[in-house]
């Protein structure tokens, strides 16, 4: 029953695909770090952005917790490796924190999310830093605090980017919600809107099931 699930999923998307073109690329000279609050944040939301970047050598994945919520905190960081994996990010270019001021479902810190995230674009030379936009996408108070710490980052040559968040009919009745939401909008000197399209789909659907 899933695997007819994921075939239709993929000809709806490849149709919707068809007709769109990204009008921005980035530069494969520029690193590129999401900021994650928890694992499976990284295919239930930016599984499209992710593939966009596979393969290459400069994107980065920051998670700030375990998501030890439920005392799951070592299988979840075992699964947001495997996942990162079939997305084509190796293990050196991960890291998860674990710090008790940063446990799933707690109030997160904005300035301590912000120097968290500032010394690894520091350490690994970031030009890019991608994360959830002021709604949460899906209103959980650790990825609002993520864009807060985000947008206090006060280091001027770093890009922000931020997942949008979309209505609840879009997000939970559309088969295209992981595409819709592959647009970003970018906070720059200027406004821009990346389409994170060209997606490996069938990558896409190995990852929501390895994580």
């Amino acid at each position: 029953m899933r695997g007819w699930l994921v075939a239709v999923y993929l000809v709806i998307v490849g149709v919707y695909l068809s007709g769109r073109r990204p009008p921005y690329s980035y530069s494969n000279r520029q690193n590129t770090l999401l900021v994650i609050a928890h694992p499976d944040d990284e295919v239930m939301f930016f599984g499209p952005a992710l593939n966009y970047f596979r393969g290459e050598s400069n994107l980065h994945v920051l998670c700030l917790s375990t998501g030890n919520s439920n005392g799951l905190g070592i299988e979840r960081e075992q699964e947001l490796y495997r996942s990162l994996r079939v997305l084509g990010v190796e293990n050196n270019r991960i890291r998860v924190v674990d710090d008790a001021l940063l446990e799933d479902g707690m109030d997160w810190s904005t300035q301590y999310i912000s120097s968290s995230v500032t010394e690894y674009t520091n350490a690994h030379n970031i030009h890019t830093v991608l994360t959830f936009d002021q709604s949460g996408v899906s209103s959980h108070p650790n990825h609002i605090a993520l864009n807060k710490g985000v947008t206090a980052i006060e280091t001027v040559d770093i890009r922000k980017c931020f997942l949008r968040t979309h209505s609840i009919p879009i997000k939970y009745s559309s088969f295209t919600y992981p595409l819709q939401t592959s647009e970003l909008s970018i906070s720059s000197t200027f406004t821009e809107y990346a389409s994170l399209n060209g997606i490996d789909w069938d990558t896409y659907s190995q990852a929501v099931i390895c994580g």
